[in-house]
């Protein structure tokens, strides 16, 4: 027998209010670095890094993701 409940309540002092909490300031952090000059930088080097991980591996198929907001575009890294 399947019994429906109904979802928790998003209260600030509920679990699902400290994850929405949280991933709101992770979410404002992300986009704080994104804005700062460290970003450049970082992605270069994240994408000199996954072109020398895939060479020796010359895939004939490469599956990526889309980026969301301010996440790495592995698609222009490569």
């Amino acid at each position: 027998m399947v019994v429906n409940v109904a979802p928790e309540p998003a209260t600030p002092g509920s679990d699902v209010g400290r994850r929405r909490a949280l991933r709101a300031r992770l979410i404002a952090e992300r986009d704080a670095f994104v804005a700062s000059p460290a970003f450049s930088a970082a992605c270069e080097a994240l994408s000199t890094h996954l072109r020398a991980a895939l060479a020796p591996l010359e895939p004939a198929c490469l599956g990526l993701y889309w980026p969301l907001r301010s996440e790495f575009n592995a698609a222009e890294a490569i």
